[in-house]
């Protein structure tokens, strides 16, 4: 999104100039138009590159194009989006039935998914296509977060601002120009150097390595799960567990919640067994290293925050823009704590596989390792 800003940006300063008394560059209106229909096409192509190139990564994920779509479990998204606290239907009494009902429309799914995600390249050639593209782009990305937790609010947004652009143009308005431009800049989003388009195409798995951050209540000795949107501009990182990335005895590989890109370890994820072999083992001097580095960061954002529940209010972390947001509703023992009354953070690297019975979700622990992290006591 802040690509596409940027560019807009340049271009509308760009066609200012163009439009200058004695520019040297002033152009005549009917090219102007056509330049700026270009620009204007350019920008669209950088955010549809990011659908066409997804689709194309489904499609190499494994040994044949059809592979992801005929044989990733993308349901498990629902009990992971539970296990994290994203996901905004847990509450509700439908949590099985959605998940029976979308186990089975997964093919389908995943089909409809990947095809119109490729056609990203030629719906530009028709405005009723690019509006029904985009339509069903924004269709996706909802289901999406009420399936799975993920809110991608900057590409809804451009969806919605894609159809603004082209509200009111008909076929003879856009020249071919203007569309080719559109392409060829969806193409170079291959390239990191030119596009660097989002490949967002990997497994799901309910077999999982997830770093679980807990708070001590020392009123009540009780630990409670700390919800990710707590750590605001670094939710990302740390729903991601960027800080738990490490292979360690007897866990899960490490990886994003249950995603990964390798077929083979996806073949074996149908088994709550820990791998036999490890590319390489954590040592215990780059564990020590690592949960260093993570309880500076909890203690220093504990402290920050105890401040800002003071002037803005405890619950204030979840009004902001989120990519996982968490779900109040599923961490009210956190909104009914004191930040004040936490005595200490701990750090649970849980290797884990989950499930739906019931409509509950059902985790079997595999391993877990814990690190304390105690909080200073600021009277002292």
């Amino acid at each position: 999104m802040a690509d596409m800003v940027m560019f807009l940006g340049m271009c509308a300063c760009l066609l200012t100039v163009m439009q200058l008394p004695g520019s040297p560059v002033r152009t005549a209106q009917g090219e102007l138009r056509t330049f700026e229909h270009c620009l204007a096409f350019s920008a669209i192509g950088m955010h549809l590159g990011n659908y066409l190139w997804s689709g194309y990564a489904k499609m190499v994920l494994g040994p044949y194009p059809w592979t992801w779509i005929v044989e990733n479990p993308t349901a498990s998204s629902i009990p992971i989006s539970i296990h994290f606290g994203i996901s905004p239907i847990a509450q509700w009494p439908i949590t099985q039935a959605v998940y029976d009902a979308f186990s089975i429309g997964v093919p389908l799914s995943n089909f409809l998914v990947t095809i119109i995600q490729v056609a990203a390249v030629v719906v530009v050639f028709r405005l009723i296509l690019l509006r029904l593209a985009t339509l069903f782009y924004d269709v996706l990305h909802i289901g999406i977060y009420v399936l799975g937790g993920l809110f991608f609010w900057p590409w809804i947004w451009n969806n919605v601002s894609v159809l603004y652009a082209v509200r009111g143009k008909k076929e003879r308005d856009i020249s071919l120009q203007a569309r080719l431009c559109c392409v060829a800049v969806i193409l170079m989003g291959y390239s990191g150097m030119l596009g660097n388009s989002a490949f967002l195409g990997w497994f799901d798995s309910t077999k999982l390595r997830s770093p679980i951050i807990e708070a001590h209540d020392k009123t009540t000795d009780s630990w409670v799960e700390v919800p990710n949107s707590f750590f605001l501009s670094h939710s990302y990182a740390m729903s991601h567990g960027y800080f738990g990335h490490a292979y360690r005895d007897g866990h899960f590989y490490p990886g994003i919640g249950g995603t990964g890109q390798d077929y083979a370890i996806f073949r074996e994820s149908v088994h709550c067994d820990p791998p036999t072999q490890y590319p390489q083992i954590e040592t215990a001097e780059e564990f020590e290293s690592r949960v260093t580095v993570l309880e500076q960061f909890l203690l220093a954002h504990h402290a920050k925050m105890v401040a800002r529940a003071d002037r803005l209010g405890h619950m204030a972390f979840y009004l902001r823009g989120h990519h996982h947001p968490s779900n109040p509703l599923l961490f009210e023992d956190f909104s009914a704590l004191d930040l004040r009354n936490v005595d200490a953070y701990r750090y649970l690297d849980t290797s884990l596989c989950l499930s739906i019975e019931n409509g509950q979700l059902r985790t079997q622990i595999v391993k877990q390792d814990e690190h304390l992290m105690p909080v200073p006591d600021p009277s002292k």
